[in-house]
């Protein structure tokens, strides 16, 4: 018996019930059902009964899928030619017939899954919609790429599929809806820093920190934000704790939190600080928080986003971290940029001429529409809808 088989059995296990016999009651009996597949010789009967039970299991997690998508820009203009790439995962049907045919050949057994993978290419069409039909499985991912485009680097693109469930997404009525965002033909000039700042903070009190430089700074300094962090001593015995963080920018600036899935381009209103506090008693308790901002500072005449992260620790120190910082010090809000634009400067085309950042964007897209060509296989469908 193969390792896979036996895993599959011994996992399901827990769940069975038994007689004062000792007989296996929920299984007694199922082979009736699978009249197409043969024990084989050298396998008991129980073993044999469980492994069909797990398949009759695996098979009802299978449902039928259907998925109705639309795409637009940040105008809310629909989008067509987006190339979609879709994974779906369900349970291999097959799994136990093709187990037998290789059962004597232990690395074909090596190889047998019943995790069963689909990819579909697929695009929208003239009015951004796109559809999956005729499908099955439990599980569906959607990744999506056009020339000129940018996708949110945080988004919903995974879906479960149960028996019994009803999703807005599987009616062509009410698609699920999908923003990219159109890159301007000429780009602001920006300084970018990624995972420029990762401070640890010895103890309570307020830290001075410069955007343009990416770190902490004195009082004296010039800065852009000042950090306040305070904690309550912790009670013995206990896990939780207060602490609080406030973000303060100083005199003619301001700070936005902001849900935006682009930050190109930054807030108009601001306000002079933001409090987060942890209350021991608040049942969504965290000793840390991942928020995203838009910062206004130097007079109004900068502006920048950021993703703070920020950590407590029981002992009262803790941890800061700026990630994906865009500045614009022209004044401007527009805080439009190319993933990954900080590392183009470097890179060299066929040709020997150094890349845009446009151009090794590009060249990423054309990459990664390859890579998902591979992974199509000749069974699966490519389906352009207009």
């Amino acid at each position: 018996m193969s390792n896979k088989l036996l895993l599959l059995v011994v996992l399901i296990s827990p769940f069975i019930v038994w007689d004062t016999e000792g007989k296996n009651r929920q299984f007694e009996g199922i082979e009736k059902e699978f009249p197409h597949l043969q024990k084989p010789d050298d396998m008991e009967m129980g073993t044999w009964q469980r492994a069909l039970y797990y398949v009759k299991k695996g098979k009802e997690r299978n449902t039928p899928i259907e998925f109705y998508g639309k795409i637009v820009d940040q105008n809310n203009m629909p989008i067509s030619g987006v190339e979609i790439f879709v994974k779906i995962l369900g349970y291999n049907e097959q799994f136990v017939e093709e187990w037998l045919k290789t059962r004597e050949d232990k690395k074909g057994t090596e190889k047998l899954s019943d995790q069963k993978k689909t990819y579909l290419l697929m695009q929208t069409d003239s009015n951004g919609f796109f559809c999956i039909e005729n499908m099955s499985g439990y599980s569906l991912e959607v990744e999506f790429l056009k020339e000129g485009y940018l996708t949110p680097e945080y988004g919903k693109n995974r879906y479960q599929y149960r028996k019994g469930d009803v999703h807005t997404f599987q009616q062509k009525d009410t698609p699920e809806m999908f923003l990219m965002w159109g890159i301007s033909p000429s780009l602001p000039e920006l300084i970018i820093k990624h995972s420029g700042l990762d401070e640890a903070l010895p103890s309570s009190g307020t830290y001075y920190i410069d955007l343009l430089k990416q770190r902490i700074v004195t009082e004296k300094d010039i800065y852009d934000l000042s950090c306040t962090f305070k904690k309550e001593k912790k009670v013995e015995g206990e896990i939780r704790y207060v602490w609080t963080l406030e973000i303060e920018i100083p005199e003619g600036g301001g700070v936005t939190e902001t849900a935006d899935a682009f930050m190109f381009e930054a807030s108009e209103t601001y306000q002079g600080k933001w409090l987060f506090t942890a209350d021991k008693n608040d049942k969504h308790w965290t000793n840390n928080i991942r928020k995203y901002f838009y910062i206004k500072s130097r007079d109004g005449k900068q502006f920048a986003s950021i993703l703070l992260v920020f950590y407590t620790y029981p002992d009262g120190r803790a941890k800061i971290q700026l990630k994906d910082t865009t500045i614009n010090t022209s004044g401007s809000r527009d805080l439009e940029t190319i993933p990954g634009a900080q590392y183009s400067y470097g890179m060299i085309s066929k040709e020997g001429k150094r890349m845009s950042p446009l151009e090794v964007y590009s060249r990423c897209l054309e990459m990664k529409l390859e890579k998902w060509n591979q992974k199509v296989s000749d069974e699966s469908v490519r389906s352009d809808l207009d």
